[in-house]
């Protein structure tokens, strides 16, 4: 017996069978090219970041730094130096959630931060925790005649991380003269948190009704420095 079509005509059983493996073998092969399609497009935007704005002549990544083989400095003290404060930031984050990417799920990022120097400092320190950077910069004085985009930037000596009290450290070659606006540009990433821990960028799992939903979010830390 033959499949009658919607047009009045007969298909055979055989072609009929051969015409749907056909069209699952199309949409497996659809599913493929988007799982490839969204992997590119998330390699596309890492590399767009890595030849960012902290891209020319980055420092090393920075990784953990032991006590013994730095000298002392504002690294060793609990609380952030006084030096800088914040005026503006922004934040540019990219988790890694396409289907078929390897675990675990990983994110990037970019922040550019404005700050205000209150003294003068060839150091500038950041909290910082679990994250790796590719890159750094620091440019100004913004508020000068060729401030903002005509900016110059201030030589980087070494970026590194201080993890007994979670800070990236960044050395300058030069000084940061107080009063003037410096924005500080950071390029990073990092591991997905699914701990349940709900710290930083995380993921938690959840059953509703039955089905299982994933939900994502940012966990901002509110106690003072």
């Amino acid at each position: 017996m033959g499949v009658k079509s919607p047009s009045g005509f007969y298909v055979g059983r055989k072609p009929a069978v051969l015409l749907g493996l056909l069209l699952a073998a199309l949409l497996v092969a659809l599913l493929v090219l988007a799982v490839l399609y969204r992997r590119s497009l998330q390699e596309l935007a890492d590399e767009r970041l890595r030849k960012g704005d902290t891209a020319a002549t980055p420092p090393p990544c920075a990784g953990p730094s032991l006590a013994s083989t730095r000298p002392p400095g504002p690294w060793d003290r609990l609380r952030l130096p006084a030096t800088l404060a914040p005026v503006h930031y922004s934040l540019l984050l990219w988790p890694h959630l396409a289907p078929g990417l390897p675990e675990p799920r990983t994110f990037s990022g970019r922040v550019n931060i404005t700050v205000r120097c209150r003294q003068e400092t060839s150091t500038v320190l950041l909290h910082s925790h679990q994250l790796t950077y590719r890159g750094g910069a620091v440019w100004g004085p913004l508020d000068e005649p060729r401030g903002g985009p005509n900016a110059s930037r201030v030589p980087l000596a070494d970026l590194w991380l201080a993890e007994r009290h979670q800070f990236v450290v960044l050395e300058l070659r030069g000084k940061l003269r107080a009063g003037a606006l410096y924005e500080l540009r950071l390029a990073f990433h990092g591991l997905l948190n699914v701990d349940g821990g709900f710290r930083g960028l995380f993921s938690s799992a959840y059953e509703d009704q039955g089905e299982r939903s994933t939900t994502y979010g940012v966990f901002k830390r509110t106690c003072g420095h």
